[in-house]
């Protein structure tokens, strides 16, 4: 009805899955594919490469004559699986640490940097032709969040402490650290009815537990010099504040161990006696320089803030950002979720403004991560592993298990996740923690 032409183009065969039965139903005048081609260059020996596929879209835009066009283009150069000895591939990139564990990670971001490449060319082309031009791009293969928030497992119930019956909820953000771009967003184990409605993932500021403890302690403790991952606490009963609070280990007590084993098996006195040197308020100007922006400066500097004790708490899109500080080498980049808003013509009319500060050194920033490795190793997140992944996270349970967290990250991507009720009741028949569980099955 516009005056477009429309054509679908696959690089693939036609017969497989029926494309060359089902693209005709979808009202498209044209369907292209692999044996449309003129002379298709490959990768992996069977894809057509990214930029043969693109010399292709180039190609029918400058045919199309003077009716304009809409092209649904699908590319196939990195279809999975991924295999070190694929033949056809440029041997870019190194994934180095995997002892042979992981090699298909190899190909994976060499064929990124390819698809990456193609990319340009294509784009840079449609630069300079004068006719107005909207390329779309979007993904078959989305993160996992949406399926696993809607798993029944997770929805149960339980009583708050007037009685009242309550449902679980969950909220998880997806984050890329090296950029701030978040990349996927849960707010609620319940299914979406309003577009502006309460985002428990952007809104609900909850009680971190330990999950606070490579935040308030480790981070600026190992920065300024003051601890390492080596120092040695006594792990044993002890009360602080003249007496007036004494933190409980969950597991008992192990005495003499170093800050890595206290974040391992995530023991409490050790974290609380290391705060006393780095004290509250250095652990709040770090926690404030990560963009956490919750925190009673006075109520909240107090020595139970090395285990999360605070009086509102922190939503998970700030530990995301957090955490993500961490993961980028000590660099926090503000989280966004929009690279730039563009008008009709193309011209840029906002740009979001991210604040980035180097909070702790890059030497300070790799301990920490890698003391994090250790509760996946051996202690208490180990359903977070990935085979052939340095993975590094940490739990978090508040009393009388209100909340459960898992705070963690990859090379590539960080992810906090909070389990609990919107009104406090205690969490109960887990053998995993179901934070940690939603955290690692969106991985997977």
């Amino acid at each position: 009805e516009q005056g477009y032409q429309s054509i679908a183009f696959h690089p693939g065969k036609p017969t497989s899955w029926r494309r060359d039965v089902v693209y005709p139903y979808l009202g498209f005048e044209r369907f292209l594919t692999e044996e449309d081609m003129e002379d298709p260059q490959y990768m992996r020996d069977t894809f057509v490469s990214d930029e043969s596929d693109y010399d292709t879209v180039i190609q029918l835009f400058e045919e199309k004559g003077d009716k304009p066009l809409f092209l649904f283009n699908v590319t196939i150069q990195n279809h999975g699986s991924y295999f070190l000895d694929t033949v056809g591939i440029p041997k870019w990139v190194r994934v180095e640490g995997t002892q042979g564990n992981y090699p298909g990670a190899a190909e994976y971001f060499s064929l990124m940097r390819a698809s990456d490449e193609a990319l340009e060319r294509l784009l840079a082309y449609f630069q300079q032709v004068d006719e107005p031009t909207l390329i779309l791009f979007f993904g078959d293969h989305q993160p996992r969040l949406e399926e696993e928030f809607k798993k029944d497992k997770y929805k149960t119930q339980a009583y708050d402490k007037d009685g009242n019956l309550q449902n679980s909820q969950a909220a998880m953000v997806l984050l890329d650290h090296k950029t701030g771009h978040v990349l996927a967003v849960a707010g609620s184990l319940d299914e979406k009815t309003t577009a502006f409605g309460f985002n428990r993932a952007t809104d609900a500021e909850r009680q971190t537990g330990s999950s606070m403890k490579p935040l308030a302690v480790l981070a600026p403790g190992i920065n300024s010099g003051i601890i390492t991952a080596a120092t040695v606490f006594d792990d044993n009963p002890t009360s602080f504040s003249n007496g007036t609070y004494s933190p409980k280990n969950l597991n008992g007590y192990r005495g003499l161990i170093t800050i890595r084993e206290a974040i391992e098996h995530s023991q409490n006195v050790p974290m609380v006696k290391a705060m006393c040197l780095i004290t509250p308020g250095k652990s709040i100007e770090f926690l404030k320089s990560v963009g956490i922006t919750s925190l009673d400066e006075t109520k909240d500097a107090g020595l139970s803030l090395a285990l999360g004790g605070l009086t509102t708490g922190i939503t998970p899109l700030e530990m995301a950002g957090a955490y993500g500080a961490i993961a980028n080498d000590g660099l926090y980049i503000e989280p966004t979720f929009y690279t730039k808003v563009v008008d009709e013509n193309g011209n840029i009319v906002l740009e979001p403004e991210q604040t980035k500060t180097q909070v702790i050194s890059q030497e300070a920033a790799f301990v920490v991560k890698e003391v994090l490795t250790q509760p996946v190793k051996s202690g208490t997140a180990t359903i977070c592993a990935i085979d052939g992944i340095d993975v590094a996270a940490k739990t978090g349970t508040t009393n009388k298990d209100y909340d459960r967290w898992l705070c963690g990250f990859t090379p590539y991507y960080t992810a906090t996740v909070w389990y609990g009720f919107d009104n406090n009741a205690t969490i109960s028949g887990w053998s995993y923690s179901p934070a940690s569980q939603i955290w690692s099955r969106s991985y997977d």
